[in-house]
């Protein structure tokens, strides 16, 4: 798998987060890199990892907008 299908929606997650949770955008963005690495994700492990970066809200909610 690659590293990116790993890191990337995580970091992602954390700096939405961090930019106040508003920006159109970055939503966007996460959502499409999830839709679009979708069969490669690991999301046992970014459920493991986002309650220690405080997104695991986000990452529920991105995994169902991924879905629409």
């Amino acid at each position: 798998m690659p590293l990116i299908a790993l890191t990337f929606p995580r970091t992602k997650l954390n700096w939405w987060k961090l930019g106040g949770e508003i920006s159109t955008r970055q939503w966007n963005d996460i959502v499409e890199v999830i839709k679009r690495t979708r069969d490669a994700l690991d999301t046992m492990y970014l459920r493991q990892f986002a309650p220690q970066l405080g997104v695991i809200d986000i990452l529920e909610q991105v995994l169902i907008d991924a879905e629409r």
